[in-house]
């Protein structure tokens, strides 16, 4: 098994970037979801309720993030998050300390959303705990919705389309890491797995949300692909498809680095095929 993708999304809830070779921070893969959009109370906004912010295509540049849209141009910002005012905002029950990017940033996401919003930051200083129920104190994560990875192995994939009438993209599932050569969710029974030369605890299946019927490329929502996955991926009132990971501290993940199951146990969730 190999890792045949990386991929970075630095906003949370747009369009992520394909990379080759990217390094491992204390958050999960630099600068992934480092940059969150909040309305008037300082709550994140996802495509969950507005699925234009899949539109928002980012990329890196001259040191900067640079935002693009069709509707409201580019924005530009700082890799350090920049000097703005202090912000106190909410991510799912996570009150957290970020940044506020300013009023040129304000605009540009709120001309694309067509509603009143911010863009904020999170700096390196922030602490916010990944549940203590799946990892040790002083673990933490990004603006991410719990997690510093989401792994998927492209058999799970492989199995979801030879089920549906017209195949999705991985991105629809939005995974950091995509793992060559699994079985149909083989990924349930890791435990503990070598990327390259990073370790790996694989801690929690990921419950899907309303995203994956979302077309990342037109915004334009529909039933599928949960509903076929709900006919063979629901349990406990949710459907799962790929699995929550914790790095073992810093290091590097490369596109064709093997991928190493170090400890399995049983399927969680306990669905087999």
């Amino acid at each position: 098994m190999r890792i045949t993708q990386l991929n970075v999304y630095p906003l949370k809830g747009a369009a992520g970037i394909s990379v080759g070779v990217w390094q491992l921070d204390a958050f999960g893969l630099r600068y992934d979801r480092r940059w969150m959009v909040v309305d008037g109370a300082a709550t994140f906004i996802s495509q969950r309720s507005d699925a234009g912010l899949g539109q928002v295509r980012p990329s890196f540049a001259a040191g900067s993030l640079a935002l693009h849209s069709g509707t409201s141009g580019e924005c530009r910002l700082p890799l350090s998050g920049g000097g703005g005012a202090h912000a106190r905002v909410r991510v799912w029950n996570d009150d957290v300390d970020a940044v506020d990017c300013g009023e040129e940033a304000a605009a540009f996401i709120s001309v694309h959303l067509g509603r009143e919003a911010r863009l904020v930051h999170m700096p390196d200083s922030t602490l916010r705990a990944v549940d203590p129920s799946y990892a040790p104190p002083g673990v933490r994560v990004s603006f991410a919705d719990a997690f510093p990875l989401l792994i998927i192995g492209e058999g799970s994939l492989a199995e979801l389309n030879g089920r549906l009438g017209e195949p999705v993209a991985m991105k629809r599932f939005r995974p950091n890491v995509v793992v060559s050569d699994t079985a149909p969710h083989e990924e349930d029974s890791w435990r503990r797995v070598r990327l390259g030369d990073v370790e790996c605890d694989v801690v929690k299946p990921c419950a899907r949300c309303v995203v994956p019927n979302i077309d990342p490329d037109t915004a334009v929502a529909s039933r599928e692909p949960n509903r076929t996955l709900a006919s063979y991926r629901r349990w406990d009132g949710h459907i799962w498809f790929g699995q929550n990971a914790i790095h073992h501290g810093p290091g590097t993940l490369v596109v064709g680095a093997s991928v190493d199951v170090l400890d399995t146990g049983e399927p969680d969730p306990p669905l087999l095929l």
